[in-house]
């Protein structure tokens, strides 16, 4: 961003009819319905937690630590967007986009979980990985050597989990258990406006500020009463899709090129 702001005005466009264009940047900063929890813009890495607090303390009521000695608690994260477009008239972008991002989390720890005065070894991992491609239409104004960007996307993807867990007892037998949720499925349209400052004729960065409209559905199995024809201890259930819906703003950075 300073980049771009010590050379506004330096440079032409290449806005016009004919030009392709292709850009990355941040993916959409998916939120904890969507099962991604630290997943905001273009991050890749990994995040090793070594302590935990709650309301200023590192323990609870009974004087255990939130993050014991012997737990282990990492998480990685990886998220990234690409748009490939044309102009089909001066200042009119066509195109489509492709959404990537994927996070994972493990927690190791030993305590005795079987109070048998032994440590058991406790761990857990959730792997979690998304996939969305977003038809899109940018309009762009110019101003200076520069340009105002207006935009509109519409966005279909799904998200899918796995969850591992794996109970190794020092009385008991171990337990391990596998565990592959119901992908979710993923529904936006997205209203933004920006600029383009044109580090030179053939490349700019482009941040802007987005209204996005979501929609995440899930086929959960839902609670329907007590079977009382056949057995009334017996509760029932139904496979039904879940849809939760929200309403988000969020800023979002690009780097484009033109052809």
């Amino acid at each position: 961003m300073c980049i771009a702001l010590t050379t506004i005005g330096a440079n032409a466009q290449n806005i016009d009819k004919g030009t392709i264009y292709l850009s990355l940047g941040n993916a959409y900063p998916t939120s904890q319905q969507g099962l991604f929890h630290h997943s905001n813009g273009l991050t890749m890495g990994n995040e090793w937690v070594t302590g935990i607090t709650h309301d200023g303390d590192d323990d609870d009521n009974n004087g255990n630590f939130f993050l014991g000695e012997d737990e282990k608690i990492n998480m990685s994260k990886f998220n990234l967007a690409g748009q490939f477009g044309f102009f089909p008239v001066n200042g009119l972008l066509t195109g489509i986009g492709l959404e990537y991002g994927s996070y994972s989390y493990s927690d190791y720890d030993e305590y005795d979980a079987d109070n048998d005065g032994r440590d058991d070894e406790i761990s857990q991992k959730n792997q979690v990985s998304s996939l969305a491609i977003s038809p899109f239409v940018k309009y762009y104004i110019k101003l200076g050597s520069n340009a105002l960007v207006f935009s509109s996307s519409y966005t279909v993807g799904r998200i899918n989990a796995v969850y591992e867990y794996e109970y190794d007892y020092t009385s008991n037998p171990t337990i391990s258990e596998d565990e592959v949720a119901e992908p979710i499925f993923i529904s936006r349209i997205d209203l933004g406006a920006g600029m383009a400052f044109f580090l030179t004729e053939n490349i700019s960065l482009e941040p802007s500020l987005n209204f996005a409209m979501n929609s995440y559905t899930q086929e959960q199995e839902i609670y329907n009463g007590w079977n009382w024809e056949q057995d009334p201890s017996i509760p029932v259930y139904e496979d039904k899709d879940v849809r939760t819906t929200t309403n988000a703003v969020y800023l979002r950075l690009i780097a484009s090129m033109y052809f």
